[in-house]
């Protein structure tokens, strides 16, 4: 069982070059054929952008907390080769362990205890599981976070662009930042612990 007191927040101002990979990896990663449309159909590529962006950032995150514990890990988009032509084959390596990088953008309640007790971790049925796979939230900081992460879903992407004056990704990651300003590493499950019928 997690404990508040087990999630580990990280400050996103601080980590500025991690900021700019992931808008590096989620930049190209969305001009690409080959990033799935998951839960949104036919998405726009400034809509693949903001679905891979937090997910980039987070493994960013969890890699830069790893090494600042003595982890040093591998981090694919670090040193592939294919220029991004095909799907990552794992988010971060350590020894013959391979990581997998959950992020969630939570846009309902910034309680951590409620987080904990009602969130869980995302498992899709019939993918290919890595050896341990954790848990990253982005939390809103305020009502106007709140109100920035629900339209981000809910608005059309026209509707969120001018209501926030996005004219780029830039625009997009400064907002998201500004209304999400921390980050937190909420925990981990190993897929041998998964039971693969639930």
């Amino acid at each position: 069982m997690i404990e508040e007191n087990d999630v580990v927040k990280v400050d996103l101002r601080g980590l500025p070059d991690e900021i700019d990979f992931a808008s590096m990896t989620a930049k190209i990663k969305s001009q690409k054929n080959n990033t799935a449309n998951t839960w949104q159909k036919n998405r726009s590529s400034f809509r693949k952008f903001t679905d891979l962006f937090p997910g980039d950032l987070a493994k960013n995150i969890v890699r830069i907390y790893l090494a600042l514990n003595d982890i040093n890990t591998r981090d694919y988009d670090k040193e592939r080769t294919d220029d991004f032509k095909y799907p990552d084959k794992f988010d971060l390596q350590y020894e013959e362990k391979f990581f997998e990088i959950k992020s969630s953008i939570e846009k309902y309640n910034s309680d951590m205890a409620v987080i904990i007790n009602n969130r869980n971790f995302i498992i899709y049925r019939g993918k290919e599981l890595k050896d341990i796979i954790i848990q990253v939230f982005f939390i809103f900081s305020d009502e106007n976070g709140k109100t920035f992460l629900n339209d981000l879903e809910k608005c059309e992407e026209k509707d969120f662009k001018e209501k926030y004056d996005i004219q780029s990704e830039d625009d997009f990651i400064e907002l998201f930042i500004k209304y999400s300003p921390s980050t937190y590493i909420l925990g981990f499950v190993l897929s041998k612990d998964i039971d693969p019928t639930k």
